[in-house]
């Protein structure tokens, strides 16, 4: 184990009968304190959970996590252990603000840490209002969509379990988040273990990224299209998330556009079939949020032509339905941005968005234009 404060190891030839483990320790803390807690973790959790084929123990500084299943870049969210202060804040509206504030911060400063170290740590103090101090962090094997989606879902119980509480701390097997009204993370451990890291490993300049293409409707589709450019400084992302393969297996469609209507990312993307349409629908619509927060849009237009889940979108109360998770994963993303808003559009409009969950489901050969042959599509 190195500064990263992270492992993993397999052995065995397959599943059912291979052993995998995965541990990560608190990014502030000593090497040789983290060494520490995941050896007697090691001798610890076979006597916990004697015969287990899967099991997972926390201690303050440590996780350690093993399964006969694969666990190296799959993201778990389950099982959770929430523990809080049982004092309240004397101001809960403006505090639950403040954390918001500093949450979503971090969340997105960890998950753009790289495939070596996935942590953030940092604090916000409002005028005449205490300081919330906050680390956030994700086992760097996962991607940064799934490290986002990860602490996301974390920061998403703490209205269930820690509603205006001054402290507490969510602990999940692939992300972890803590918060409190007093100092509690070491800064200067994290920025020498992340050198340390960088140093070990460092990680050449990416090139360039190639423009996206696209795949190309037939004429007649083209022709049909009655999208809109929206205005300069704003991203339109369009979705649409029909199910093909009789209803078997469904794709997901995403293209974004500036204000000049140049394509400027793209996704086609093919999943099981779950639920019914419009939570197909809704799914389409967390990969596009989830795509514009990859790219670091500040604003955005999200548009679908489900006009009912557009609707519940729109709204702010609780979701009760079958979807309802996936609708407050949506909102929850939505605050992240500077502007953001979802739109209702006719089918005409969308036409791109669908045609790309058509390819998700049936791949083409050729076909493919660049963006800049794509304006006002």
């Amino acid at each position: 184990m190195d500064d990263s404060g992270f492992y993993s190891a397999s052995r065995g030839e397959a599943a059912p009968d291979q052993a995998n483990a995965v541990s990560l320790c608190r990014a502030d803390i000593q090497l040789q304190s983290c060494r520490s807690c995941v050896q007697n973790a090691t001798i610890e959790l076979p006597n916990l959970c004697p015969e287990r084929k899967h099991a997972i123990l926390w201690r303050d500084v440590c996780m350690l996590h093993y399964s006969n299943e694969s666990l190296f870049g799959n993201r778990a969210d389950l099982p959770a252990i929430m523990v809080w202060d049982r004092t309240n804040a004397s101001s809960p509206d403006q505090f639950k603000e403040i954390l918001r504030t500093v949450v979503d911060t971090l969340s997105l400063q960890a998950a753009s840490g790289g495939s070596l170290m996935k942590v953030a740590a940092g604090n916000h103090t409002a005028s005449d209002f205490q300081t919330i101090y906050a680390m956030l962090q994700c086992t760097p094997d996962i991607s940064e969509e799934d490290c986002s989606g990860c602490l996301i879902a974390a920061a998403q119980r703490i209205p269930q379990c820690c509603d205006s509480k001054r402290a507490a701390t969510i602990l999940t097997p692939s992300c972890n988040l803590r918060y409190d009204v007093s100092p509690f993370y070491n800064i200067t451990r994290i920025q020498e273990a992340q050198a340390a890291v960088s140093v070990a490993a460092p990680v050449p300049a990416p090139a360039p990224a190639p423009a996206p293409t696209l795949p190309v409707p037939a004429p007649r589709t083209v022709a049909s299209l009655r999208w809109k450019a929206p205005l300069p400084g704003y991203i339109k992302v369009n979705f649409d998330g029909p199910t093909f393969r009789q209803g078997l297996e469904l794709g997901v469609g995403v293209v974004a556009r500036d204000g000049n209507g140049a394509c400027v990312a793209w996704l086609s993307r093919l999943f099981n079939q779950v639920g019914d349409a419009e939570t197909v629908e809704a799914l389409a619509a967390r990969e596009a949020i989830y795509l514009a927060l990859r790219r670091g849009w500040s604003s955005i237009i999200i548009e679908g032509d489900c006009e009912s889940l557009i609707h519940r979108l729109q709204v702010s109360a609780p979701d009760w339905s079958v979807s309802g998770s996936i609708i407050m994963d949506i909102r929850s993303i939505s605050s992240c941005f500077s502007f953001s808003s979802f739109q209702f559009v006719k089918r005409s409009c969308n036409v791109i968005a669908h045609y790309l969950a058509q390819v998700a489901c049936n791949p083409i050969e050729g076909g493919y234009v660049a963006p800049q042959q794509l304006f006002l599509l």
